[in-house]
């Protein structure tokens, strides 16, 4: 296994957070792994929807991690019903 170039990883627990607190955080995190500004918005809402959608299932704690090397941003959204989202995102 290669050492990465970022990693981050926040857990959340109880119910969804605010909707402007999760998208300036989660800019913020894609922003500085090296996603172009153009596509921040699209992987905010589709995190964002992922996150919702889970804590309406009952889930009380959700993980997202984000892990960039080679090119490629890997984020990934768990839950206690196991991995909900995965996506690699291109980065420069």
């Amino acid at each position: 296994m290669s050492a990465s170039d970022f990693f981050f990883s926040i857990d959340l627990s109880g119910q969804a957070p605010p909707n402007d607190m999760f998208r300036e955080l989660v800019s913020r995190i894609l922003g500085q792994a090296g996603c172009a500004p153009k596509d921040v918005p699209a992987v905010v809402d589709a995190l964002h929807t992922v996150v919702v959608a889970s804590a309406s299932k009952g889930d009380r704690s959700c993980r997202l991690t984000f892990v960039a090397g080679d090119g490629g941003l890997d984020i990934a959204v768990s839950s206690s019903a196991g991995r909900v989202y995965h996506a690699t995102h291109p980065i420069s």
